[in-house]
Formats: C-alpha cells, structure tokens, sequence
C-alpha cells in the first residue's frame, strides 16, 4: 500500500516528500515487524524513486532542495536498519547528499536547518553502520569543501564580471562554513536519543568528521597546482633560445632581460585558478576551524604544519600557506599547544612522554621555520610580506621564548611598515603586548 501511494503521479511532492521521511522513522520497526524480503523490495523502491526524482531529471523547482532534505533523511535511516548496505546504496547516499550541498546557497535560511538535521542524521546512521562514516564523510567532506571554494570562486568572477559591488562569494563560502560547523558540533544531534547514541559514541563520532574535514582540506591543499615562473625569465629564455639559433656567437643580455631583485616581480602562475581557489579555501579554514572543536586540533597540529611548510619550501612565493600555517598558530596559542608542563619523571607514562616528545619537535620546527621565513622576508613585497610577517608575528609565545632574537627583525619591520599600513601595526602592538604578558624580562 505505501509502494502504491508513493507512486501515485497525481500525489504532490510535499505529501511525497512527507512519506517517504515517515517511511525513515519507520525502518527500523519495520525491520522488526516485517520480512526481510519485504523491507528489501521497499529498499529498492526507494532508491528507484529517489533516482528518478533527485538524479535522472533537473528539477528547477525551488523546494526540491527542501525535500530532497527529507530523501536524504529517510535513505540514512533505511541504511541503518539494512543487515548490510552495499555499495550502490552508499554511492546513492552520496550524489544525494552531494546534491543537497550543491543547493544549499539557494536555499531559504529557515529551510537548511531541516538540511542539517538530515546531514547529521546521514553521519549518524553511518557512524553506527561500523567503519563506514570515515570513507564516505572523507569523500562527502572533499566535495563540500570544493563546493565551497568553486561555488564561492564563480559568484567573485560574476561579480568582477558585471562590476557588482556586492561580494555575494562571502555569503556562499559562509553557509557551508556554518554547514560544517553545525556537523562538526553536533548541534543538531539534539534529538537523538540515549539509547540510540551514547555520549562516548557522539564523542567519537564528532572526532571523525573533525579528523576528515582536516584531512580533506590538506588534501585539497596537495592537489592545488601553485608552481609559477616569472614572465621576465621566460621571456628572455625564449629570446636567447631565437637568437641562439640565428646567431652562433652569444651576445650580452639586454638590460629589460635582467631579473628584478624581487623574486615574485611578473611571476605568472601556472594555473590561476588554482590560486583563486587557494584564497577560498584559506578563508573557508580561517572561519571554521577558529569557531570549532578548536580542542580537537592538538592531534592535527604537527601534520598540518609539516604537510603545509613542506609545500612552503615547493613554493616559497604564495602567501595563502603562509596564511593557512597562520590559522594553525592562532589555534596553537588559543589552546596552548606547546605547553609542555613538568620534566620527565619515572612515573610519567609512555603515553604522555610520547606527547611531550612530540610538541618539543613540533617546537623546534616551528622555531627553525620562522627563522627561515624572517629571512625570506628581506626579498618580499606587498602581500607576500604581509602574509609572512602577520605568521611569524601569529607564532605561539613557547616558541618564540625558544628563539627570542629571530623575532625582533620582523617585529621592526612590521612597526615601520605599520606605518602606511594600520592592520599591520595593529598586529604589531598586538603580538608585544602578548609578549609582555607571558614572556619574562
């Protein structure tokens, strides 16, 4: 009788919409009460109908995201109460939820709160699956990201393209920022109850959507092609290479083939775009991971940096790493990373000795890095400078008492230059007076 009214064409989408999240809340006592033959062919209903609906045909219907919040909602649950969800249920679940994100932006405020409920019902049902959530919340929270940076990039180049003065890529980027924040907080988990999910096992769950989230942004960060050469030096390669094959004799380079002394002077990148969508993803990160689960971050810390100043040593010239390894000191300091506590004693367990081991590493990279990074900023201009001062001046205060005469140089120049630009002054005072507050004469 449900397969029937379902499948009625004249049914409005509302009140099929309606069904089929009440045929979610009922599958697990249908799992109880029915056959599993019979649960089976109402499973494979579902997935038809949900195909038919969400993935062979284009909706333009402005409440196909708000329904498509309760297919999602109701497949989750379906998964839960399945013996075992194979791998062409988990691949619906995806292009669905993939879809919802997609058309998030376009969505009523009031109405993505039923889209968040029905994500974080999607990781639960997952999470209480077995091992299934890290898989597919790693590949879910990849698309999210990239959905949240390309989707942001195309609203900025309309805008530049039709000379708004609006900045509609700030309100994108800030509905998945806080669709990302809601999951990873698990603030719409309210309704769940204690018998269905303990505090140990929500708990466990919010570290794994945490934990994937990082790894897909260092992910993105890896795949990003940031090489770039100057446009001088390829210039003149070219000329040398014509005038080498017309004239044997080597002649002296003209003066405009001489290399400017700063090294980004008309550098060109490889892929622009690929650097558009670094800025997204350094603001996606910056306001996400500075108002969530900041706790969560001390196990990540050490990779983040290793993975981020390694691409710093590939590509010295792009300031969006210096900005993400910022966001990464800014955490550090707000949660105290470096703090080291007592020495070592014979009742220290291994554990704890393996952490302190770990952090006084993490310390005297840091250090050695920003030592790198003052130098590199004699050669640097512009934004590029800004960029690496406003890092070395973010550096937890343990580590500059470690190297305290590494940081004098950059805190001058920031005071100098403060003075035709005030956020970098600001920075400044900012960084001496926490200085001053923590580090002893």
């Amino acid at each position: 009788q449900f397969a029937q009214t379902i499948n009625k064409a004249e049914l409005p989408a509302r009140h099929r919409a309606i069904g089929i999240r009440g045929f979610g809340y009922l599958a697990m006592p249908c799992k109880v009460l029915c056959p599993e033959e019979e649960l089976a062919q109402l499973s494979r209903l579902f997935a038809e109908r949900c195909r038919q609906m969400y993935l062979t045909t284009s909706d333009d219907d402005g409440d196909a995201g708000f329904h498509l919040s309760s297919y999602v909602d109701a497949w989750a649950r379906i998964i839960h109460a399945m013996p075992a969800a194979g791998a062409s249920d988990l691949v619906l679940l995806e292009r669905l939820v993939v879809q919802l994100l997609e058309g998030l932006p376009k969505m009523h405020y009031k109405r993505r709160i039923g889209a968040y409920r029905a994500l974080s019902r999607c990781c639960l049902s997952l999470h209480l699956k077995g091992n299934l959530l890290p898989t597919v919340f790693g590949r879910l929270s990849y698309q999210g990201i990239l959905l949240a940076c390309s989707f942001s990039l195309g609203k900025a180049l309309d805008a530049q393209a039709t000379e708004s003065v609006t900045q509609p890529s700030n309100y994108d980027r800030g509905v998945y920022v806080t669709t990302f924040h809601h999951l990873l907080s698990g603030t719409y988990l309210d309704r769940v109850s204690s018998e269905e999910m303990t505090s140990n096992d929500k708990d466990d769950m919010l570290r794994v959507l945490y934990d994937e989230t990082i790894a897909a942004i260092l992910r993105m960060v890896d795949k990003l092609n940031l090489a770039a050469a100057s446009a001088q030096a390829t210039m003149a390669a070219e000329q040398a290479a014509h005038a080498q094959l017309a004239q044997p004799a080597a002649e002296e380079p003209d003066d405009d083939q001489v290399l400017s002394a700063d090294p980004t002077a008309s550098m060109q990148a490889a892929v622009p775009k690929d650097f558009q969508v670094l800025v997204q993803l350094v603001e996606f990160a910056s306001q996400l991971l500075m108002r969530t689960r900041c706790d969560l971050f001390e196990r990540w810390h050490h990779m983040y940096c290793t993975r981020i100043m390694a691409r710093c040593e590939k590509q010295p010239y792009v300031s969006g790493l210096y900005k993400l390894l910022q966001v990464a000191n800014d955490i550090a300091e707000l949660q105290d990373i470096f703090e080291l506590g007592g020495q070592d004693t014979s009742e220290t367990s291994e554990r704890d000795r393996s952490r302190l081991l770990a952090k006084r590493a993490s310390l005297d990279l840091l250090a050695c890095f920003c030592t790198t990074v003052s130098q590199r900023c004699k050669q640097f201009k512009d934004e590029l400078l800004v960029a690496c001062i406003n890092f070395v001046l973010s550096t937890p205060t343990k580590v500059v008492q470690s190297r305290l005469e590494v940081f004098f140089p950059t805190i001058k120049t920031a005071l100098q230059l403060g003075l035709g630009f005030f956020p970098l002054a600001e920075a400044a005072l900012d960084t001496l007076e926490r200085w001053l507050a923590h580090i002893d004469p």
